[in-house]
């Protein structure tokens, strides 16, 4: 695989988890839409991402807090309880 090739995969990966963030999807969800084993891809996630799904997950529910936090007028509570909503539904990935 190139270096096209390769971030090409990493960029449709991330943007299936990225597109995830508001549902309750599982990884199972999310390797078939990537068409992928959970297993497989898991790995290959991993490999070309360089964070697992559940982190870049996480990462990204954190960083769309802190985002709602500076640019909105939302309470840390209320931006705390949305964040933990969305979080108790996908733990169990």
């Amino acid at each position: 695989m190139n270096k096209a090739d390769g971030q090409d995969t990493a960029d449709r990966l991330s943007t299936i988890v990225a597109n995830s963030l508001d549902t309750q999807a599982k990884t199972r969800d999310l390797a078939r839409q990537a068409y992928q084993s959970r297993t497989q891809f898991h790995r290959l996630f991993r490999a070309m991402v360089e964070e697992t799904p559940v982190a870049m997950r996480r990462r990204l529910l954190l960083e769309r807090a802190a985002d709602q936090l500076a640019q909105t007028g939302m309470s840390v509570t209320d931006v705390a309880l949305d964040a933990k909503r969305i979080a108790n539904s996908s733990d169990r990935w």
